[in-house]
């Protein structure tokens, strides 16, 4: 990367910035996610291949020949004539409601309940041997809230039983996939921003020695 003219990012040193280019990258191992005007792009891409084996996955844009779908890291992004669409892995809920046998459950509202503390102070551990089921459902349901905010805090509290699982919390995590049953699928909507035409500013004039006057609008 550097090789090509970027520079490390100062936050995340799997993000670069090209300033000729006006490029931004993202590198995820193997996985290169570049935003940046086409014919920038395209010769960045050439380097590439000059390095590597190259598959071009997509690319996403307004163009009658660019994308108007990708996957991003498993990650759904769309681009459509109102903006863009973004959607959390949709495999991920599928799997956890698969692996909790939930696939003909009802779903609910909401991802968690409270619980009473006469329910809390009667919970038992789960037998062992159900330990490393638990585990991998919660830290899928734990990867999914990443793109899924209303989930966090349900797999942020399921999670707090990896060390030492309990039946309150195996409850807890048919909770949240009964809610994926109902929710499976949660689309972000970034909608274009339409350019400003005319601009209005309040002005109140107030010179020194002189009678203050009443705001003024002025048409810019």
């Amino acid at each position: 990367m550097e090789e090509y003219g970027f520079r490390i990012g100062i936050s995340s040193a799997c993000v670069f910035y090209h300033p000729d280019g006006y490029l931004l990258c993202s590198v995820d191992g193997d996985d290169f996610t570049t935003v940046g005007p086409k014919s920038s792009l395209d010769k960045f891409v050439e380097f590439l291949r000059t390095k590597y084996e190259l598959k071009e996955a997509a690319r996403f844009g307004p163009g009658p020949k660019d994308d108007r779908e990708a996957r991003v890291l498993n990650r759904v992004v769309r681009w459509s004539n109102d903006g863009l669409e973004y959607e959390a892995d949709p495999r991920q809920a599928g799997k956890i409601i698969e692996e909790l046998g939930l696939d003909e459950c009802k779903g609910v509202a909401t991802p968690a309940v409270r619980q009473s503390i006469e329910t809390i102070n009667k919970d038992e551990p789960i037998p062992d041997g159900e330990f490393t089921r638990f585990r991998a459902i919660a830290a899928r349901g734990n990867y999914l809230s990443a793109d899924r905010p209303e989930c966090q805090f349900a797999a942020k509290e399921i999670c707090r039983f990896m060390s030492e699982a309990t039946k309150l919390s195996v409850e807890a995590l048919k909770r949240l996939g009964r809610y994926l049953v109902k929710y499976p699928r949660l689309v972000f909507s970034i909608l274009s921003r339409r350019s400003t035409l005319s601009m209005s500013m309040w002005i109140q004039t107030m010179p020194a020695a002189y009678v203050p006057e009443s705001p003024r609008v002025v048409d810019v």
